[in-house]
């Protein structure tokens, strides 16, 4: 496994700083658009709004530390949509070459790294999360820190102790974020029961560090709730009030009908999308010649149609072989995206999110197989694939960021009945 600390690192990090960079610089386009709170932002804004100027704490759903983040921008940058976004789009970046990085790290392979983030790079669903005040971004930020240091604390027993605290630091800071962020705690255990034995750590902690590094996460997660006793008209008590009152939200208050909202195992085949926004710029004009603008989360449809046979292949692979790539590819479905199928709350096509790097990996996995493949039909598919990959990215590249486009080509991607 790839050492971080090793003699490569200042190359490592110049990949990952491109792919961080590129990502932030060619999707900041438009980032203002639209000049509202959009989707999930008109809960989040106002609250970051409030936490900024320490006058009012109005999202009580979720953790602090996304908004805290959203807060923090506007406090730096000034109360702007571009600056809501901000840092979720930077964080997005940095996300897409971790989950790159991650991928290098289980294959050994830089162009499992190449493929990983470009790939991500190319997906609408990855796009519109990262370009939106959301929790979301954070949170998968974390989760891939903290799985990356995990595996790197797997491969030096020396330094484990350092790397793993730091893996638990990185969870418990997923966790303030949303509470899906937790879930993460989960891989490591479920990575070593499913895998080979050449993938069991050597050398083990002590009983006691399981509870030094739970500690840690818990640890974390509530110091990003000490604001709160900053706040106008909240106290030290209120950190304990806030902790019922997301376990009441998510157990109890998310029952209702949503229009957008679809079962778990539809989420591959992109059966229904979410519109953000969507404006008729020219209401007064023909239908022929009206202009709309809107922004859909709907995921690259080249890239999902690969999804599900890459998961068939992963599995068959994982079977063979146990190794640490395929575990932890299926580890990562197995987490973030199996339990939407238990909860009684209704899901929406940005919960398959979280998931997306590991069912990604597994895409990009497939692909290389095909590239390396000696019959000459296997390579001629892989580059007619990507080829298909790059064309589906820019026929929706539009509706991903928010650009003026004609009705007639609005139409045109309209594929499925449930996409309007």
């Amino acid at each position: 496994m790839p050492n971080i600390l090793g003699t490569n690192l200042a190359n490592t990090l110049v990949k990952i700083s491109f792919i961080a960079v590129l990502f932030t610089a060619f999707y900041s386009l438009n980032i203002g658009y639209p000049s509202f709170p959009y989707f999930d932002e008109a809960h989040y804004v106002p609250a970051a709004r409030g936490i900024a100027s320490l006058t009012a704490y109005t999202e009580t759903t979720h953790p602090p530390l996304g908004k805290i983040l959203i807060a923090g921008s506007i406090r730096v940058f000034s109360d702007q949509p571009w600056a809501w976004r901000l840092p979720s789009l930077v964080l997005g970046g940095f996300a897409t070459a971790l989950a790159g990085y991650l991928a290098f790290m289980l294959s050994g392979s830089w162009v499992m790294f190449w493929l990983t983030s470009f790939l991500l790079m190319l997906d609408g669903l990855w796009i519109t999360q990262a370009r939106a005040g959301l929790l979301n971004t954070p949170m998968v930020f974390f989760i891939l820190s903290a799985l990356i240091l995990w595996r790197q604390g797997h491969a030096a027993p020396a330094k484990r102790r350092n790397f793993w605290i730091a893996a638990a630091i990185c969870s418990g800071l997923a966790a303030a974020c949303k509470w899906q962020g937790t879930l993460v705690i989960l891989i490591p255990p479920l990575f070593y029961l499913l895998s080979g034995k050449a993938e069991r750590p050597t050398g083990t902690l002590k009983g006691r560090w399981t509870a030094y590094l739970l500690l840690a996460m818990i640890g974390t997660y509530f110091l990003t709730f000490l604001i709160i006793p900053f706040i106008q008209g909240m106290g030290w008590s209120d950190i304990w009030r806030l902790q019922y009152e997301m376990a009441h939200y998510h157990l109890y208050e998310q029952n209702e009908f949503f229009r957008y909202q679809s079962p778990w195992y539809t989420w591959p085949f992109l059966i229904r999308p979410i519109w953000f926004g969507f404006l008729r710029e020219t209401p007064n004009l023909p239908l022929s010649e009206q202009v709309i603008r809107g922004t859909i989360c709907l995921g690259n449809p080249a890239i999902f149609l690969l999804i599900s046979p890459a998961m068939v292949w992963i599995a068959a692979q994982w079977y063979q072989r146990r190794d640490a790539l395929t575990t932890l590819t299926l580890t990562g479905l197995l987490v973030f995206w199996i339990p939407s199928g238990l909860v009684s709350r209704y899901t929406m096509f940005n919960h398959f999110y979280p998931a997306l790097p590991f069912a990604i990996i597994g895409v990009a996995a497939m692909l290389r197989r095909l590239l390396n493949d000696k019959r000459e039909f296997a390579p001629l598919a892989a580059n007619i694939l990507m080829l298909l990959i790059i064309f589906t990215f820019a026929f929706f590249y539009p509706l991903w960021v928010g650009l003026s486009i004609p009705d007639h080509f609005y139409r045109m991607h309209l594929w499925l009945p449930r996409w309007t």
